[in-house]
């Protein structure tokens, strides 16, 4: 941190948190998560915070962790990691997630996750490259991110932010390549349904955005043409890439 001008880190669980694991287990191992990242915050107060582990297979049940996690242990907000039990975010199973979250003034951060065996097999695996191409194609190379992407609209589609227009959310990779759709879907999808506002507007009033690492102009540009420099977060999603000249970047 020191050595790349950070002042302050939001730590945060990667893919193999208790989030996605049964609740008559994810709700202590969630809570335990939370205090260890706290007690890890402690020994340095002034440079770290954290982002909350939730149990969403139970929603009232993460509802009140998150509570807890921001004004017991003061945490910033909470991760996200995919979705549960095959069901995107946009089902009214997770409404007090979210209730809980504009309620307490907190963002909550989507990362991708692991795609479905049967969309990876569908579109990502080829004969013409390696089980390590098909892999990584899925994954990082392109398919978690269009997955995540995909999840965020429906999330507008819902009408989740109409029910909560001071709903905060976070997503990296530039996010997740719907900055670049967003004039297209007001122009095609937009005309289907019936929201308080459109599509991109919705996107630039709710949504925020990180690099997560992927230090490259031409999305920062596109970033900053969409949603402004005030929508724009940063993160170097340390410790899978490691930050090089980003002052310099910046």
């Amino acid at each position: 941190m020191d050595a790349n001008q950070i002042d302050m880190q939001i730590m945060g669980y990667g893919d193999n948190s208790p989030q996605n694991l049964d609740p008559k287990v994810s709700i202590d191992l969630s809570r335990m998560a939370n205090d260890d990242l706290a007690a890890a915050i402690a020994t340095h107060p002034d440079r770290f915070g954290g982002w909350a582990v939730l149990p969403v297979g139970d929603p009232e049940a993460a509802a009140l962790e998150l509570e807890r996690a921001v004004k017991e242990k003061g945490l910033q907000g909470a991760m996200i990691h995919g979705y549960y039990d095959d069901k995107f975010f946009d089902d009214p199973f997770y409404e007090p997630i979210f209730a809980k979250a504009e309620e307490l003034d907190v963002p909550l951060y989507f990362h991708p996750a692991v795609i479905p065996q049967d969309i990876s097999e569908h579109y990502y695996q080829g004969a013409g490259w390696s089980e390590l191409t098909a892999f990584t194609f899925a994954g990082a190379g392109w398919g978690w991110h269009e997955d995540l992407g995909v999840q965020m609209i429906r999330l507008i589609l819902s009408g989740l932010f109409d029910r909560h227009p001071n709903l905060h959310i976070i997503t990296g990779h530039w996010g997740e390549m719907v900055p670049n759709f967003l004039e297209r879907m007001d122009q095609t999808l937009g005309l289907t349904v019936h929201l308080d506002r459109s599509i991109s507007q919705t996107y630039k009033d709710n949504f925020y955005i990180t690099p997560s690492g992927m230090f490259f102009d031409a999305q920062l540009q596109l970033a900053m043409t969409e949603v402004g420099s005030d929508h724009l977060m940063y993160s170097v999603d340390y410790p899978y890439n490691h930050p090089t000249g980003i002052t310099t970047f910046f």
